[in-house]
């Protein structure tokens, strides 16, 4: 019997760093995939020892990595990022201490760089179609109305 509690152990460690390999993991993420493929509470547990011992498994470095990611390679606003580490299984305490880092200022700055990526002609008829498509990148309601007046401007100047 207890050669069978380590052969689930065993499993389910190889199984966490095969998923951690591929991609960074919330805590919650890896237990609910571990539940689900069938092991018990007490190898998950010993699981997140062992990879927290190792340093494998972190919610603030993963947060972290995926706040970076979402801000600067997808240009998501403040709520769209929210949303996306919520649904990876973000401790919401997490998220809303690590998105208190983001600064309105580089999110108005996203705001004008995927206007000029977005709208090529500055007619006032787009400024809709414009604030639908960065509200639906998560931004601000106040950031987008200052980045269209402001990217909208430069054409009237």
């Amino acid at each position: 019997m207890v050669s069978d509690s380590k052969n689930t152990y065993e499993k389910a460690l190889l199984l966490a760093l095969r998923h951690l390999e591929r991609k960074p993991m919330f805590k919650r993420a890896l237990s609910d995939l571990l539940m689900k493929k069938g092991f018990s509470s007490l190898d998950i547990e010993d699981v997140f020892s062992f990879l927290e011992t190792k340093n494998l498994i972190d919610d603030r470095r993963t947060l972290k990595e995926y706040v970076h990611y979402y801000q600067n390679v997808k240009l998501l606003g403040f709520y769209q990022i929210k949303q996306k580490l919520l649904s990876k299984g973000a401790p919401i305490e997490l998220v809303e201490n690590g998105l208190g880092e983001i600064e309105s200022s580089s999110e108005f700055d996203q705001c004008l760089a995927l206007c000029s990526k977005k709208i090529k002609n500055k007619d006032p008829k787009n400024y809709p179609k414009a604030a639908r498509y960065l509200a639906g990148k998560g931004y601000a309601y106040d950031v987008i109305q200052s980045a269209l007046q402001r990217y909208f401007q430069e054409e009237i100047d």
